[in-house]
């Protein structure tokens, strides 16, 4: 395909447009340079994400260990309460 029959608009058969004097050699240098490229883009967008995602998830364990802190402390006045206000030494009666 010549560069002039794909600037007409002619159909895309996935073959990349070249100009006359373009051996098969370049056009087949100038795909892997392409796919290169392609590739690091998306390596890069991975290592973007792996970050962003690995961020949000150390969030979430400070945020649930807070949590998890809180309710011991709840536990605890809970049980402080119940055994220093029972008489029976913490058993219950129903």
């Amino acid at each position: 395909m010549k560069v002039t029959d794909f600037n007409k608009g002619t159909t895309y058969n996935g073959i990349l447009p070249r100009r006359p004097d373009m051996s098969e050699e370049k056009v087949t240098i100038r795909k892997y340079k392409m796919y290169c490229i392609l590739f690091f883009i998306l390596f890069v967008l991975f290592l973007i994400t792996t970050v962003i995602v690995s961020v949000i998830l150390g969030i979430n364990i400070k945020h649930e260990q807070y949590l998890e802190d809180q309710l011991e402390g709840c536990m605890e006045m809970r049980d402080s309460f119940i055994y220093h206000g029972n008489p029976t030494g913490g058993t219950r009666v129903k």
